[in-house]
């Protein structure tokens, strides 16, 4: 008995990494046309279905782009005009060896400012950045305090967080090329983090909802920031592409 529930679960595994490995991220320039001129509508035109919560969003001049996005394999396309969100690297608690990523950090994004773009992104997609990509385990929370009456804004994630090299934001045509490029850098399991991937209870700090007490069912999504243990190395004052996939009325990720 023991022996066929060792061959399935063999099987099993086998199964996922096959899956993942057949998961190739496509390339933005060969599926959505080149844009060879910014436009107003540029914003909209690349997902109808999305309108802008209030005014237009601010849009590249082919100027800006040509003048940056010098890469060959990439064709300029109507995504890299519009900007996508970006987290900055926050405080690190050594004594639970976990990091925390923000929204509102240093360095400066595009907008002058350094919260992230909630709405409208904060970072020209035509840049480099890395990629924060998240591989989510569901591990227990560690006992790291939480700033009083704000456990939304220091979620967990249960997760290990790897970044990518500087890659061009407007280089994947959807959230879901952009997960299997995180799968095929950092294995199975790995996909690009989310705004609202930190995961909170109610009173949640120190020891109070935290190792065997902490419950996944119970929790809610968080926004703003998130805890996470990582794997690889960080450097302080860069920001990370992230996406906001919950967002009414609005996309600020640079890919569809």
């Amino acid at each position: 008995m023991l022996l066929l529930f060792k061959l399935w679960a063999t099987i099993f595994i086998l199964a996922i990494c096959l899956q993942c490995l057949n998961s190739q991220p496509r390339i933005i320039a060969t599926n959505i046309e080149p844009a060879p001129i910014a436009t107003k509508s540029v914003y909209d035109q690349a997902d109808p279905t999305l309108k802008p919560l209030s005014a237009e969003p601010e849009l590249a001049t082919r100027e800006m782009v040509d003048k940056e996005l010098i890469d060959p394999t990439i064709i300029i396309n109507k995504l890299c005009f519009k900007k996508g969100m970006t987290f900055a690297l926050g405080p690190r608690d050594s004594t639970f060896g976990i990091q925390k990523f923000v929204c509102n950090g240093m360095p400066l994004n595009d907008n002058g400012v350094t919260a992230c773009g909630q709405f409208y992104g904060d970072t020209w997609c035509y840049k480099k950045r890395k990629i924060l990509c998240i591989n989510k385990l569901k591990l227990n929370r560690p006992a790291y305090k939480v700033a009083p009456n704000s456990p939304i804004n220091e979620g967990w994630t249960g997760a290990i967080v790897q970044a990518t090299p500087l890659v061009v934001g407007c280089s994947f045509a959807t959230k879901a090329d952009v997960d299997a490029y995180c799968t095929k850098l950092f294995g199975c399991g790995y996909v690009l983090a989310d705004f609202h991937d930190g995961k909170y209870m109610a009173n949640m700090n120190g020891y109070v909802n935290a190792n065997f007490s902490w419950n996944w069912a119970s929790t809610f999504k968080g926004f703003n920031n998130f805890w996470t243990y990582i794997q690889g190395p960080f450097i302080t004052n860069e920001r990370f592409w992230v996406s906001h996939t919950d967002v009414y009325g609005a996309n600020p990720s640079c890919w569809l």
